[in-house]
Formats: structure tokens, C-alpha cells, sequence
């Protein structure tokens, strides 16, 4: 066989190869075919390229012993599917192939030399003088070691403006066909465009989002090294078991049925939910799940991204916190404390019972604030707090503080008003005993007005409004006691 025999078939075996690599990586990202397939058929794929090859140039050498002129030549090159050009050792370009206009746009009018070539398809021109100098040392030395032309990939403009990936192949005919190069181009700019989006979706998946991709029926497959940071379970341990290995059990068969409803209806699912960690720890996440589909519309996988909320549930409980609660004594605030009122009334409403709202102001509160400072007078409001929790134990019931030195209790389901006065005897008793603060013994009492629903009204501002003045006739009877309100009594 000829040189340009061999070099031909290496170029044709290449085409082939690439075409065939091409086909079975777009079969894997499609979800068709997996890794292991993949490899078992690019072996198959390589030796049916070589046989291919072969028969192909055992064909060219039959053409050729049958008759070598360039009427053979220009047949083989006007038929071959990928596009091919010929040009003399003068640069001047003889042939193009239908598939080279067919792809590239270009006619023999268009680029009558291999410098019009160069100038046209790479109009940058440092692009372009790379170009042309890679081209020629890689001619020269292909001629200089009697070896095939080692691939040269560029970017080509297109006549359409479009811009092509290609490889391309140049292969020096032997001397009976007197200078003739032939060069061989293959459009790999879909190859290219796969390989972007592989290393785009390796970034992805190694990403600080958990990963985990199961089959179709949620055994785990693959998972990435923030899953690991996130649940403590490695790939060993992950990999074969199903997705129940996380579940907390802080979730009913309901909520999981909505999920795969969701995913089997729409192809997806989005939500929070709490997941057990390796050592037991339960915690929130946002989960993502992804139902994969092949050409038939089967679902063949999932694909899970995951994120460790912990801290964002934190500061979101925290700001709730800050919004709802005082931030000196740690009790409910006004906010908190007439939304309770509000649920408290529709309670004892549905059920007909009672309800007691008491308001309590400290008595001389401000001659020890004033006397020891403020930092005292705040832990002096804290362990009133305390106290006063003590006093009310039932967890339907709660205790506020508004503001300042006065504080708004809810008693919920009283049976009479003697279970209310009852408590309040023993809040009066409590905050007259004496108070160690930083050495002081601190001494105050307290007063409390006491209203009742229904009789004293049935909503939230009629009620405060009673209680408060309840409290007022307290102070005026000379404080550390409680009253229940009296319309028939004047406040100063």
C-alpha cells in the first residue's frame, strides 16, 4: 500500500472513531447507556472502526490499481461524507466537496487559495497567523518523519458568520499525483459543545449543594462530596441503600405522598424537610428532587440537591424570637401577647368558659431604678419575671410584659372568678417577698386589675382596657393587692 494509502486510512479511522465516541457520549448524558456500557462499547466501536477502515481502503486501493488519475481522485472526494478539500503545491485549491460547502458555506469561488482560506475563515489575524504556522510545521513535520498529520483543531467562520469547531487533517498525496494535498475537515464543534456541558455538570456536581442521583427506584447511585459533609454518610456507606436512609421520621406518609405525587405529576419537587444526619442529629433542608425521563418518557432516575438550612432556620426562629419576645425578661411582648388573646377568646367562646385578664403594674418600681441604676432595676425586672412564671404554671395560660415595670397575664379556662383572685393572691404574696440583687435587699410589691369574660367584655381592647383600670383602683387602695374592676369606683 502507499504512503498516502496509510495516511488516509488514518484519517478516515479517526473520523470514524470520533463520530462513533460522539454518539456514545451523547447516549450517556441522555441517560440511554451507562458509564460501564459506555466502555465496553467504545472497545466495540474501535475495532468495528478499524474493520470499516480497512474495507474502505482495500476499496480505494482497487479504485487506484484500477486506474490512478485524478478522475478517480476527484470521484472519491466529491462522494465522501465529510467535507474534504484538495489543493496544489502552488496553495491553489482544486477541489471542495459538497459537504465542504454544504457545512462551511464556501465554494471554490469563494476561496480559490489556501490564502483566501485563511483569510476568510479566521478573519482575526493573530488567530489566523496561528493558524497558518501550526498548519505548516505540523506538514512539515509529518513529511519530515514519514508520519500521519497530527489533528489540528481551530475555530472556522462560517460564510453565515457562524463559528464551527473543527478538526482538520492534511494528507500529501504521493508523487504520482504531483504535489496534491488533501485535506480532511470533521465539524466536532457538537463534541466540543458536550464536553462544555461535562465539565460544567462535574462542577455542578461537586458544588456546595449536596448531591445524590438513585435509579428509578430510589436506590442511591452516586452522591458528591458535600452530601457526605451534610449527612456524615460516605460513599460507601450511601451508595446501594435506599433514599430512606435519611428519613427522621418527623414526617407522615401523608407528606411523602404529596412529594411523589408532585414528582410523578410534574417531573419535580421542591420543599423543606428534616432528614437524620449519620449520628443521629435531625435537621432541616431545602430538597430538590428531579425525576430524570429517557426518550419514552420512562423515568430511568432521580437527581436530589440538598441544602443544610440549620443556620437559616436559626436566625429565622431567632428574628421570631426578637419579634415576639422581650428581649430583657425573655416573656411574650405585646405583639405575642394579643395574638395569644386573640386565640385565647375564640377558645373560651367555642367551649363557653371563662376568662381572666390581669395587668400588673410594680409598686415604687422607679425610686429603685432611680436609687441603684438601671442595671439593677433590669435584673430586678428578670427575677419579678421569674416569679411571676412560678406563679403561673398551666401552659395554656401566659405571662407578658408590655413595657416598663408592668406586666399582662392571661388565665384561660377559669371555672369562677375565685380561681383568678386565687392566683393573683399568690403572684401579690410572691413579689412581696424581698429581692437579692449584687448585695441589696430589695423590697416592692405589686398591683393588680383583674377583668373577666364575658363580664367585663368579649374582645381583645374592651378587656385590656378594664383590666388596666382595674389595676389603677388597685393603687389607689395603696398598692400590693388586686382588684377586679369596679365601674362604680373613679380613677384618678
Amino acid at each position: 500500500m502507499n504512503k498516502w494509502h496509510l495516511r488516509l486510512a488514518s484519517v478516515i479511522l479517526s473520523i470514524l472513531l470520533t463520530l462513533l465516541i460522539v454518539a456514545t457520549m451523547q447516549q450517556m448524558l441522555e441517560g440511554k447507556i451507562t458509564a460501564n456500557f459506555m466502555l465496553t462499547g467504545l472497545v466495540a466501536a474501535i475495532v468495528v472502526a478499524f474493520i470499516i477502515s480497512s474495507l474502505i481502503i482495500r476499496f480505494l486501493q482497487l479504485l487506484i490499481r484500477l486506474n490512478q488519475d485524478n478522475n478517480h481522485l476527484n470521484a472519491i472526494i466529491m462522494s465522501c461524507p465529510v467535507p474534504i478539500a484538495l489543493y496544489d503545491n502552488k496553495q491553489q485549491i482544486l477541489r471542495l466537496n459538497p459537504e465542504f460547502t454544504k457545512i462551511f458555506g464556501y465554494t471554490i469561488e469563494d476561496i480559490p487559495t489556501l490564502t483566501d482560506w485563511w483569510l476568510k475563515t479566521y478573519p482575526e489575524a493573530d488567530y489566523r497567523q496561528w493558524v497558518i504556522d501550526s498548519w505548516h510545521a505540523r506538514l512539515q513535520l509529518s513529511k519530515l518523519n514519514n508520519a500521519a498529520f497530527e489533528p489540528l483543531e481551530v475555530n472556522i467562520h462560517c460564510k453565515n458568520k457562524m463559528v464551527k469547531t473543527i478538526m482538520t487533517t492534511v494528507t500529501p498525496l504521493d508523487a504520482s499525483f504531483k504535489g496534491l494535498h488533501l485535506v480532511v475537515l470533521y465539524d466536532v464543534s457538537e463534541r466540543k459543545q458536550i464536553e462544555t456541558e461535562l465539565r460544567i455538570a462535574a462542577t455542578a456536581f461537586e458544588s456546595q449543594e449536596g448531591m445524590i442521583i438513585t435509579d428509578a427506584n430510589s436506590k442511591i447511585l452516586k452522591i458528591n462530596h458535600s452530601f457526605t459533609r451534610i449527612t456524615g454518610f460516605s460513599s460507601e456507606e450511601a451508595l446501594g441503600q435506599k433514599m430512606t436512609l435519611l428519613k427522621s421520621g418527623m414526617h407522615d406518609a401523608t407528606f411523602y405522598s404529596a412529594m411523589w405525587d408532585s414528582i410523578k405529576s410534574t417531573g419535580s419537587w421542591q420543599g423543606e424537610i428534616w432528614n437524620r444526619r449519620k449520628n443521629g442529629d435531625i435537621y432541616p433542608e431545602w430538597l430538590t428532587i428531579t425525576a430524570v425521563k429517557d426518550a419514552n418518557e420512562i423515568v430511568t432516575h432521580y437527581v436530589g440537591t440538598m441544602i443544610d438550612i440549620t443556620a437559616r432556620k436559626a436566625i429565622e426562629e431567632r428574628v421570631h424570637h426578637l419579634a415576639h419576645y422581650d428581649v430583657l425578661t425573655d416573656l411574650p411582648n405585646r405583639a405575642l401577647l394579643t395574638d395569644r388573646l386573640h386565640q385565647a377568646l375564640a377558645q373560651v367562646r367555642r367551649d363557653k368558659t371563662k376568662l381572666a385578664l390581669m395587668f400588673l403594674d410594680l409598686d415604687n418600681f422607679k425610686p429603685v431604678n432611680d436609687s441603684l441604676g438601671h442595671e439593677i432595676g433590669d435584673l430586678l425586672l428578670q427575677k419579678v419575671a421569674v416569679r411571676l412564671k412560678h406563679c403561673v404554671k398551666r401552659e395554656s395560660d401566659t405571662v407578658s410584659r408590655i413595657g416598663g415595670d408592668e406586666f399582662v397575664i392571661i388565665l384561660s379556662h377559669i371555672e369562677a372568678e375565685q380561681d383568678a383572685k386565687a392566683v393573683a393572691e399568690h403572684i401579690v404574696k410572691a413579689i412581696s417577698q424581698p429581692f437579692n440583687i449584687d448585695e441589696h435587699m430589695i423590697n416592692i410589691s405589686i398591683s393588680i386589675g383583674i377583668a373577666i369574660y364575658p363580664t367585663n367584655g368579649t374582645d381583645v381592647n374592651t378587656l385590656m382596657k378594664v383590666a388596666d383600670n382595674a389595676m389603677y383602683q388597685a393603687k389607689q387602695a395603696g398598692g400590693a393587692c388586686l382588684s377586679f374592676y369596679k365601674p362604680d369606683i373613679e380613677i384618678n
